[in-house]
């Protein structure tokens, strides 16, 4: 697993260990197994070593658990609700909800229309964070829940609302955008000035996911919110209830709901399983030991291709928020060059160029850069932008120039300037 910034190391590891403290003699939390080891997962991968034998048998319990309820589903119906957080824990957990003791949890979600607003939303965050495509008729329910004005949604709906329209672009529906933003801002207008979400710890901690996930460049208060969340640690590790310790869980390990969908589990090779987890794939050098999937865009040939029939491009990083670091490549190549393909090409002819990537639904996803990795609760992310004019280091581009498609599906137009830019937002 990558490890990211956390809070405060001290108090997630005392959280964690309050949480496994609170398992029955059934290696169990009760109705709270999935939802509790789910948090686990994201806050805390030492905890899931293969050697760890109480992690082993805790998910057993969940596997256990489930089937049970799938067996007395008509003395004891699975809710939609209790279902999505049982796919979204066994994603975690390097399980298959498709392929679950021959059910497809997964489309059994689908057929689900859910109780609650709430439900409906978490069912489609958990249905994508599973590899699913959501339905279109999902997403338009998902787009009325953050435009509807004549109906005020919980803090906590529109923070899942927020995550699970996330998800859902990165499957490629890059038309969201303006809806995230919109439901983003008026979940803003329920920051209080303490830094809490309907005074709240629970909403709060979700709508802080939400904020993280969603890079946001505005002005909000960031510090104040993950303030208001710690002050509520008690001095058992613990914050009050397993079901607020829980939420807050993923904030502690730099993580979000959204990191279900960026799981990196052992690969299966010749019916033997990998020890560690898979590695991130790796675009840092020519020749590297990560096989590149086969889907990726190769470096172009131009043995056939006159000077009149090459587009020029320039690709720009900047490091900080000065660009007090900053140099380009400048690159001629055919028409309808991915982005990526530029990438690969600078990286094979200067090292500050270097770059790793993770599988995001069906695209790639850039946190590493130049020897930078994003890092969440810092708020240090990578943005691109495509311009038309070179920009001035520092100078903030407007927004309307950030690119909104991976860089797999951006396409190279004639003229354009490419950067990347290493900020705090």
């Amino acid at each position: 697993m990558d490890e990211r910034p956390v809070l405060v190391l001290p108090a997630a590891a005392r959280a964690v260990e309050w949480v496994v403290g609170q398992r029955r003699a059934d290696w169990g939390w009760g109705s709270d197994t999935a939802h509790t080891l789910l948090a686990l997962r994201l806050a805390n991968a030492t905890w899931f070593a293969p050697e760890n034998l109480d992690a082993q048998l805790s998910t057993k319990q969940l596997e256990l658990e489930l089937v049970l309820r799938l067996w007395k589903h008509r003395e004891l119906p699975l809710t939609t609700g209790h279902l999505a957080v049982n796919v979204m824990a066994l994603v975690a957990l390097c399980r298959d909800p498709r392929a679950f003791y021959s059910k497809d949890l997964v489309a059994m979600l689908g057929h689900q229309e859910g109780g609650v607003d709430f439900e409906v939303a978490f069912a489609q965050l958990a249905t994508c964070t599973a590899g699913h495509h959501v339905r279109k008729s999902r997403i338009r329910r998902l787009v009325e829940m953050s435009t509807e004005r004549n109906k005020i949604h919980s803090i906590d709906t529109l923070s899942v609302v927020i995550l699970a329209l996330h998800c859902a672009q990165h499957q490629r529906r890059h038309d969201l955008k303006h809806f995230i933003d919109q439901a983003v801002h008026t979940l803003l207008h329920h920051q209080a000035a303490d830094g809490s979400f309907n005074k709240n710890l629970h909403s709060t901690a979700l709508a802080l996911q939400a904020m993280l996930s969603s890079q946001l460049a505005g002005s909000w208060n960031a510090t104040r919110a993950q303030e208001y969340v710690m002050s509520h640690q008690r001095p058992d590790g613990s914050f009050g209830s397993l079901f607020d310790t829980n939420a807050v869980l993923p904030l502690m390990g730099g993580r979000t709901l959204l990191d279900v969908a960026l799981r990196r589990c052992p690969r299966v090779t010749h019916d033997t399983i990998d020890s560690e987890d898979a590695p991130v794939d790796e675009f840092d050098m020519p020749g590297d030991s990560v096989p590149v999937p086969s889907d990726l865009t190769p470096r172009p040939d131009l043995s056939n291709t006159t000077a009149e029939e090459l587009i020029k491009t320039t690709y720009i990083i900047w490091k900080g928020n000065n660009a007090s670091t900053h140099y380009n490549l400048t690159f001629n190549v055919p028409v309808n060059t991915t982005f990526l393909t530029i990438m690969k090409m600078a990286a094979e002819q200067d090292e500050r160029f270097v770059f790793s990537a993770s599988h995001w639904g069906n695209g790639l996803y850039i946190h590493t850069l130049a020897g930078a990795k994003e890092q969440k609760l810092g708020y240090w992310f990578w943005l691109l932008y495509r311009l038309r004019e070179a920009p001035v280091p520092g100078v903030k581009p407007d927004n309307k120039f950030v690119v909104g498609t991976g860089v797999q599906e951006t396409i190279i137009n004639d003229g354009d300037l490419l950067l990347f830019w290493y900020h705090q937002i």
